[in-house]
């Protein structure tokens, strides 16, 4: 769980250097970390 933690708050490449945490106030935000979420999942990193 710290290690979620750690990337909710930390800039990620393939969401344009944001944090994942700014994504959270739209659905569209939400969809967008729950692909990064799933691609993550399964090993594929853009």
């Amino acid at each position: 769980m710290d290690q979620f933690k750690l990337w909710m708050s930390s800039p990620v490449m393939a969401l344009g250097n944001k944090m994942p945490k700014e994504f959270l106030d739209t659905s569209m935000g939400i969809d967008l970390l729950m692909d990064e979420l799933g691609r993550i999942e399964y090993g594929i990193f853009a």
